[in-house]
């Protein structure tokens, strides 16, 4: 997803909402590279800010709309201005959605979920981006089950949604079969720490696959974060 924002605070609070969803976004600083990062990166949807100066947003649109590779790409609007006669304007230059400022990071949320939803045939494979941690990173979870015992294991890999893991020794426990809950969970990403409950999706020897079922605290929040700053360009 392209997003061409006037404002820098804007576009941070629109990553971290996006991330959670399995969307990468693409930060388009300028209108004039805005049709190279769009092909580049195969973007499906471009969020368009119409208060950048001079009304670029406009002229951007029809360029868009003329070019065979991104015509077809699905357009959502933003303003400041959210009156009754500029929607009207803009909807006749073919937006799917109109998003008014300043952003409520709730009901952005809930926008973007409808969105995805609506037009969740136009994208089947989206699923949510999965980052593999550096060895330099040390990602590591460690919980507790409910006899006592410690588990530790190496996190392979990780989205919002889940993560794989590789223990440091077999363990046969029972607690530890398929479609048993672990509560507890915890590793540190970026210095902060990740608190979760999640569901055993799969067991094989020393392999671990996990669905998050909960967050705690800014957990949510602070793995967003991390995941978006891996996937930045």
């Amino acid at each position: 997803m392209g997003i061409l924002l006037a404002n820098k605070t804007n576009i941070d609070l629109l990553n971290s909402s996006l991330i959670n969803y399995g969307i990468i976004t693409v930060n388009i600083e300028n209108t004039e590279n805005t049709l190279e990062i769009l092909k580049k990166n195969k973007c499906n949807i471009f969020l368009i800010d119409f208060d950048i100066t001079n009304n670029k947003a406009y002229e951007l649109i029809k360029i868009i709309k003329e070019d065979d590779d991104v015509k077809n790409i699905y357009l959502i609007g933003t303003s400041i201005n959210a009156s009754e006669q500029f929607i009207k304007k803009i909807q006749t230059y073919g937006l799917i959605s109109f998003i008014a400022k300043p952003f409520d990071f709730k009901l952005l949320n809930e926008k973007c979920n409808k969105l995805l939803e609506k037009f969740k045939d136009h994208f089947p494979d989206r699923k949510h981006v999965r980052i593999q941690p550096m060895d330099d990173e040390f990602v590591r979870v460690s919980f507790q089950l409910k006899n006592k015992k410690h588990i530790s294991a190496k996190v392979i890999n990780i989205s919002m949604g889940g993560l794989a893991c590789l223990m440091y020794t077999s363990n046969n426990e029972n607690e530890l079969k398929q479609g048993n809950l672990i509560e507890h969970i915890i590793f540190e990403v970026n210095n902060k720490e990740i608190n979760i409950d999640a569901k055993i999706i799969s067991k094989k020897d020393k392999f671990i696959g996990f669905l998050f079922t909960h967050f705690y605290n800014d957990s949510n929040k602070n793995l967003a974060n991390y995941i978006l700053k891996k996937v930045s360009i």
